[in-house]
């Protein structure tokens, strides 16, 4: 007698900047059960870098597997960072490889690096007819860069360890929320993940990701504020990171600091200032996800807002995001459908949740959402204790695996032959979509010539390289820190008299200058010379005070520039959009000389 057992024991890994999660589960059919987790801080890099070596990490790893007991190596894990990216596309109904090549090819804009090499997976949302008839297809696409998704695998190999999957946070995110909230979700839902270097927020609409996007504002931004020179008494004292983060944890976003009251030596009261200007970001940040989500998808109404993360124990945040949004703010406080062993103590679990959120996602995914790894092993296999019976056994599962080999061949031979005919009658309809290719081409030449005859009528200028590019290099370092541009605008500001002997000619571009010039007839009645005008919109927070001494340096520093002159503030407003002081301002600022002519362009 022989029995099969439909479990699986799987480890998850989440690699982050300044600590390792990782957990062990078993999964029996849709039933997932954690075993044992552990979360620890990195150590030290033992070089230069500020960061471990693959080699530094995988000997961590190991050590960890080892010191918890984990058996199993088979391991899901994810990619994250600027070089992965989740887009929601609609597209042609079509099979798996081709939908991931006209992602690469036909999906190029949506993307911030070059698809030519990257790693592409998708996830289908519903497929749906088209008015005019044709098949079409709502997805969420996830691409990675090669050096990634290569480097995370040769990490989880070089740990002794087998890659099963590699998602990244978006799903992750979307399958954690499924798992631990209570079905069905009738709900929209944004989760924002506010990690120790980057912050994800998705939206999901009916358990279903619709939005996602990465924002720097996060943890370390926080502790980076609070470090620096404070004065006290007349004297600086100085904080240092560590320090910082001891103060953040400490005083959080409630806190309200009286007049001489001192935290880790320094004031409250400025300490206080300098996380609330943070805070101010990462709501802008949050604000603009939500109303991008809500125009594109004309989805005007948020639920809730579940928040997860480190970052999220910052006390007062939740209180903060939910009195701005208007929109309720939890927690991610439940572990849903997740069993925990009897030696997992369930207090201590659900306090570290917040940590634990992309492990959840991780090791209940049963079924994977995307796979960046080109050779997907299914997570679900079956182990037999055949005992004193092998030969038995053996003798009549010979005749049933012939059978099952040649099974296969034609299971094999007639999905391939069904592929290429759907794929076949595909191409078939892209033809007939075509219609008279040669009267096509005929209305194309003809539309090509009216246009190139429109075109005679502009006037030619060529540019070799971009004008006023050295202007907006230096631009932004002119800036203020407590403030913040909107709009530019270039314009005519007035006209002075010309010396006698030349006169305004036609535009031409000098390529040794990188300016755009008039050209001047020698012999000509006098003319009169154009100057140019920037005008600088934007926004600057603080007290009146400090913003008015923000305008008055930042007017001065134009004037000090090599392109500006007569720099000056035209306008000034209270701006009620943030919750601390804030003003709107519009600066003029005249261009000097040989600074290059552009006039009614807006950027």
């Amino acid at each position: 007698m022989y029995s099969f057992q439909l479990t699986k024991n799987v480890i998850g890994i989440d690699i982050g900047t300044s600590s390792l999660k990782i957990a062990e589960c078993q999964r029996a059919g849709e039933k997932v059960t954690l075993l044992n987790y552990d979360i620890r801080r990195l150590p030290r890099p033992t070089g230069s870098t500020d960061s471990l070596t693959r080699q530094e990490l995988s000997a961590f790893i190991q050590d960890t597997l080892k010191e918890l007991g984990f058996r199993t190596s088979d391991t899901v894990s994810e990619v994250t960072g600027p070089w992965t990216v989740a887009r929601h596309l609609y597209m042609p109904d079509l099979a798996d490889d081709e939908m991931r090549e006209a992602i690469r090819w036909g999906a190029k804009t949506d993307f911030p690096f070059a698809l030519e090499e990257a790693i592409i997976d998708f996830y289908k949302l519903e497929a749906f007819q088209k008015e005019e008839g044709e098949a079409e297809a709502e997805i969420i696409s996830a691409v990675a860069t090669q050096e990634v998704v290569e480097e995370q695998t040769a990490l989880i190999r070089d740990s002794g360890l087998k890659p099963l999957f590699l998602s990244i946070p978006s799903f992750t995110l979307m399958q954690a929320y499924r798992f631990t909230q209570p079905s069905p979700w009738s709900e929209t839902a944004a989760i924002i993940d506010l990690g120790h270097k980057s912050t994800q927020i998705i939206v999901l609409k009916e358990g279903k990701l619709k939005f996602s996007r990465e924002i720097a504002v996060a943890g370390e931004v926080f502790t980076q504020a609070i470090a620096g020179t404070y004065e006290v008494n007349l004297e600086a004292v100085e904080i240092d990171e560590p320090a910082a983060e001891r103060i953040k944890l400490k005083t959080g976003l409630l806190e309200e600091g009286g007049a001489g009251q001192l935290v880790e030596g320094v004031p409250l009261e400025q300490v206080q200032k300098r996380m609330g200007s943070v805070m101010d970001r990462l709501l802008l940040e949050v604000e603009r996800s939500l109303n991008y989500y809500k125009n594109q998808f004309k989805d005007y109404e948020i639920n809730r807002v579940l928040l997860t993360g480190g970052g999220s124990l910052l006390k007062g945040l939740p209180e903060a995001l939910e009195k701005n949004l208007e929109i309720p703010v939890q927690l991610f406080s439940t572990a849903g459908l997740l069993n925990l062993k009897r030696k997992i103590n369930n207090d201590l679990f659900l306090r570290n949740l917040p940590f634990l959120t992309t492990l959840v996602g991780l090791v209940t995914q049963v079924h994977p959402f995307i796979n960046l790894i080109p050779q997907y092993s299914t997570p679900q296999v079956k182990k037999i204790s055949l005992g004193n019976y092998f030969k038995p056994v053996l003798a009549s599962a010979l005749p049933l695996g012939i059978l099952f080999f040649f099974g296969s061949q034609y299971w094999t031979a007639s999905r391939q032959a069904a592929q290429l005919r759907k794929e076949v009658t595909f191409k078939k309809g892209q033809i007939a979509r075509m219609g008279k290719p040669a009267e096509e081409l005929a209305r194309l030449e003809q539309e090509e010539a009216r246009l190139n005859k429109e075109l005679e009528g502009f006037p030619k200028i060529e540019i070799n390289r971009l004008p006023m590019r050295d202007l907006f290099q230096q631009l932004p370092g002119l800036v203020p820190d407590n403030m913040t541009l909107t709009r530019f605008e270039f314009s005519r500001a007035h006209e002075i008299p010309m010396s006698q002997g030349t006169a305004s000619g036609n535009l031409k571009f000098a390529p040794e200058t990188g300016k755009i010039e008039e050209i001047q007839k020698a012999g000509s009645p006098g003319g009169r010379k154009r100057e140019y005008q920037l005008i600088i919109q934007g926004t600057a927070f603080g007290s009146d005070q400090e913003i008015l001494a923000a305008l008055a340096e930042f007017t001065n520093r134009l004037n000090r520039s090599p392109f500006f002159k007569e720099a000056k503030v035209q306008t000034t407003s209270k701006s009620t959009e943030y919750t601390k002081g804030a003003a709107e301002f519009k600066i003029l600022a005249t261009l000097r000389e040989g600074a290059g002519p552009f006039w009614g362009v807006s950027f």
